[in-house]
């Protein structure tokens, strides 16, 4: 079973919450609005298998974590 991870980072003066799974090259999953990362909950798995999956709806924060 893949562990997901709740993680907050602070950047561009905002507190932004994401999900964070496994290790390896990062993938960035952005789902729109009014979506929340549960759109992600099939595709996260069988993702983490091979990649460093990050989801999140804000877009600016990814410069800072990658």
């Amino acid at each position: 079973m893949i562990e997901i991870r709740h993680e907050t980072i602070h950047a561009n003066g905002i507190r932004q919450h994401y999900l964070e799974a496994d290790n390896g090259p990062p993938i960035v999953l952005l789902h729109g609005f009014p979506e929340t990362s549960y759109a992600w909950r099939h595709q996260s798995p069988v993702l983490a298998g091979h990649y460093r999956v990050i989801e999140s709806l804000r877009d600016r924060i990814y410069l800072k974590m990658l």
